[in-house]
């Protein structure tokens, strides 16, 4: 029987695919389906795209499979180009997703780096637009969403820019600075800041942990919808003009929940004065007010102020504030005493002493023994 050499038996894996990263214009979006680069930790699809270059949609193309944009690289939709999305869609931190064209996304598309929807561009969220901590958001075109969007990073709208739709929008950290049209089923500021003189239509939630903040020191913001108000509210003054200091113009009603902070802010080069009000508030229907925990900082000692909601001429009602000269250190003093001791004139012999006084007359067993 014929023998068989002994051949050392050397386990066989399966090659791994060479990972090629899209980082040549020449490579068409079609053909980076070949060049994939497995990431399980980032969601249930076995292969995502490497972009680690520049690529660039002029045409019309088609994403349907995940997609990581690495830091240094740069996905870029020119004017008259379009793309859509079926699939992740993540762009890193030091990424860079530039649209000047279409963008339509149906699932999730994660910004942890810079993504900017420029003049003119059209961007379509039908899924999951969430602009992580560290991101960077901004939108000067149309963004129209039916999805969700959310917010911990930063995200700007400018002033012709529009957020659009009939999704929802929730922020749970970072900042919004929105001044143009932020349009939402709801508006939801779990955390973070938002600051603008544009408008937000729809039900606005200020949760315990956010801040709003009108302006930019100062300005005015406008809410078509009804404000709910738990958290902070910032107003700023830095004078009596209009223009000069901030304001908050709600379309519904405002609902101040118990320990909502409403903080004033005078600038330090202004100088306040006796007698002058800023109505800064104004909203259809006013409910918790006395639930409203003020803070006013950058008066000085010279003033004091007092806070005010009013019927207002043109419907509705503003909250206001109103500065009033500070009590001298004397008149204080006496107010501690009670009126009667800061009222003018001498003090009579019963006034001398706080309290109850020893009965003087017949009537008194100790006068009637001295006589």
């Amino acid at each position: 029987m014929a023998s068989r050499t002994a051949r050392s038996q050397t386990p066989s894996w399966p090659r791994r695919a060479r990972v090629r990263p899209l980082g040549l214009r020449r490579h068409p979006l079609a053909q980076a389906v070949s060049l994939c680069l497995a990431l399980g930790t980032l969601g249930a699809a076995p292969a995502y795209a490497a972009i680690t270059g520049t690529t660039t949609v002029s045409g019309s193309e088609t994403l349907s499979f995940g997609c990581n944009i690495f830091s240094g690289g740069t996905l870029s939709i020119d004017f008259g180009g379009s793309l859509s999305t079926t699939d992740n869609l993540n762009n890193l931190a030091g990424g860079t997703l530039g649209n000047a064209g279409s963008l339509s996304s149906s699932y999730h598309l994660r910004n942890y780096g810079t993504l900017t929807n420029q003049t003119g561009a059209t961007f379509t969220n039908e899924g999951t637009l969430a602009n992580a901590a560290g991101g960077a958001l901004s939108v000067a075109g149309d963004l129209t969403s039916s999805g969700a969007i959310t917010n911990a990073g930063t995200l700007d709208v400018a002033a012709v820019g529009q957020v659009l739709g009939t999704g929802s929008f929730t922020q749970t950290g970072g900042v919004t600075t929105a001044d143009g049209l932020l349009l939402a089923a709801a508006i939801d500021l779990q955390g973070g800041s938002l600051f603008g003189t544009g408008t937000l239509e729809g039900d606005v939630t200020v949760g315990a942990a956010a801040t709003l903040a009108p302006g930019h020191s100062p300005g005015i913001l406008t809410v078509n919808g009804n404000l709910a108000l738990d958290g902070t509210l910032v107003m700023e003054i830095d004078g009596t003009a209009p223009g000069t200091f901030d304001g908050l113009n709600v379309t519904q009603g405002i609902s101040f929940g118990a320990g909502s902070i409403t903080s004033i802010v005078f600038d330090n080069l202004f100088a306040a004065a006796a007698g002058m009000s800023w109505d800064l508030v104004q909203g259809n229907a006013f409910s918790g007010v006395g639930n409203i925990n003020y803070q006013v900082t950058g008066l000085g000692s010279r003033y004091t102020w007092e806070t005010y909601d009013e019927p207002s001429s043109g419907g509705g009602f503003h909250l206001g504030l109103r500065v009033q000269d500070a009590p001298e250190p004397g008149t204080l003093a006496l107010l501690a005493l009670g009126p009667r001791a800061a009222a003018p004139g001498p003090l009579t012999r019963g006034d001398r002493w706080p309290g109850p006084r020893t009965p003087r007359g017949p009537e008194s067993p100790a006068a009637a023994a001295h006589c």
